[in-house]
Formats: structure tokens, C-alpha cells, sequence
């Protein structure tokens, strides 16, 4: 993982977990703690977090900040080219998983017109969009809050998830790797994706050109476990073939 690499990785695991130490995070990148302090001085230049004795917290500023960012941010218009051609896929009356981050949010919006759909979804964003969709049923899983990101995890949300079954899983990821496979950057994520894979008829990837060629922190799935891939156009020709090669359905998103 070069430098940039590990100095975003630790920011999302900050703007998750709001404190960290030092061991934690050397063990969790495999790097020395003499490499992760020297990352934190970075970081706490930045304004990004305070360091305290053995670790680094998340500058309550920089949070609030964020925060703000987040509400008002517009979607990019490949990411919305994205969730347009995964909506048309979704039929009325099937049941549907929609996970976190801004394409699934953004899926969601384009479902207004469906018909008996249920969906199924651990993103608050996602249920604050349909709430008032009396032609769509909404089960919000329960579970921990993650801040910032605004979806639920841990138990509760994974049994949630064992009671459902689900004809259609959108979802993304933080990393796309033709060798490593599928990665995330929160542990938590694992039980969760796994749960919604052995409960789910279709898993479909959501995930613009900027994940490919990425590594997460922790491999979620091989590269052959998922059945259908959406992004746009400018994946690089590699995962094209590769796709190709091994019958895995590719959407892209050329009118942006």
C-alpha cells in the first residue's frame, strides 16, 4: 500500500471508529508503528485529527465538516448513470437489498415508480428517501450505528438479514483487485456481505472506475463470486476481459 494509500485508509477508519492506536493501526496495515506515527503527524498537520498518548483521535471540527459535506454533496454523473441502469433492473414486487454508500443511496431515488417492491437496507439515506413511498415497503435492519457513513452493522443487522430473502443485492465496495478480488476497509463489513450473499438469488456490484485497481483492508470475496458488475466506462480494459472471460455480466454506463 503506497503512502497516499495508507494516509486515506486511516482517515476512514478515524471517521468510522473516532479514536485509534497506534499497534492497532500498524497490525491492521502491516506497516511499522514508526511509519504509522509518522502518518499521524501528517494527518494531525492536515487538521484532520489530535494526537493522544499512544494514538489519535478524530478533531471534532473536521467531523462536523464532514458532515456538512456529506448532506449537501451532489452524486457525480457517472455515479448516477450507474444507479439509473441498476434501478431498471429491479422488477416490481421483488424484494431488493440496497447497502451503504452514495450509488445505492442513489438507486433508491429512481425506485419512486416501482411497484411492490421491498426493500431491504441498512442505509438510513436509502430509508429516509422511501419513507414516504406508500407503493414501496422499507425493512431497515437494526444494528450499530456507523458514523458518518450512516449505515447500521453488527449482529443485530446480520440477523435482520437471516430472516429475509432477497432476489437482487446491490452493493459497493472500497477496493476491486483481479488477483486480490473484492476488498473493504471495515472488518464489520464481512459478516454482513456474507450473510446478504447466502441469502440473496443475484449479487450486483455497484462501483464507478475509480475502485478498480484498489485494495481494501480485508478481501471480501474472489473475483468470480459476483454475478453482475455495473460501473462505467472508463474501467480499465483488463477488468473488461476479465469479465469477459469468465461470463460475468458487465453493465457500463456510456452516456456520461
Amino acid at each position: 500500500m503506497f503512502g497516499i494509500e495508507r494516509l486515506q485508509a486511516i482517515r476512514e477508519i478515524l471517521l468510522d471508529k473516532k479514536t485509534v492506536d497506534v499497534p492497532s493501526l500498524s497490525k491492521m496495515l502491516s506497516v511499522s508503528e514508526v511509519t504509522i506515527r509518522r502518518d499521524l503527524d501528517k494527518l494531525e498537520k492536515e487538521g484532520f485529527i489530535v494526537k493522544t498518548y499512544g494514538g489519535a483521535m478524530l478533531k471534532e471540527q473536521q467531523l462536523n465538516q464532514l458532515l456538512m459535506e456529506t448532506k449537501n454533496v451532489s452524486i457525480n454523473k457517472e455515479d448516477g448513470a450507474i444507479a439509473e441502469i441498476a434501478a431498471s433492473m429491479v422488477g416490481n414486487n421483488e424484494v431488493i437489498f440496497l447497502g451503504g454508500g452514495a450509488i445505492c443511496t442513489e438507486i433508491s431515488k429512481y425506485l419512486k415508480d416501482k411497484q411492490g417492491v421491498v426493500v431491504v437496507t441498512n442505509n438510513l439515506f436509502v430509508a429516509m428517501n422511501l419513507y414516504q413511498q406508500t407503493n414501496i415497503k422499507v425493512i431497515l435492519t437494526g444494528g450499530e450505528l456507523r458514523s458518518f457513513t450512516g449505515t447500521l452493522i453488527g449482529n443485530d443487522a446480520v440477523n435482520t438479514l437471516k430472516g429475509v430473502l432477497i432476489q437482487k443485492a446491490f452493493f459497493t465496495v472500497q477496493g476491486i483487485d483481479i488477483d486480490v478480488g473484492y476488498t473493504v476497509n471495515n472488518t464489520e463489513d464481512i459478516f454482513l456481505f456474507q450473510t446478504i450473499k447466502s441469502v440473496s438469488k443475484q449479487l450486483i456490484l455497484t462501483a464507478n472506475h475509480t475502485i478498480f485497481g484498489k485494495i481494501g483492508l480485508t478481501k471480501l470475496f474472489s473475483m468470480d463470486e459476483i454475478d453482475e458488475v455495473i460501473t462505467d466506462k472508463r474501467i480499465p480494459d483488463a477488468y473488461k476481459q476479465y469479465y469477459y472471460d469468465n461470463n460475468i455480466k458487465l453493465y457500463t454506463a456510456y452516456k456520461v
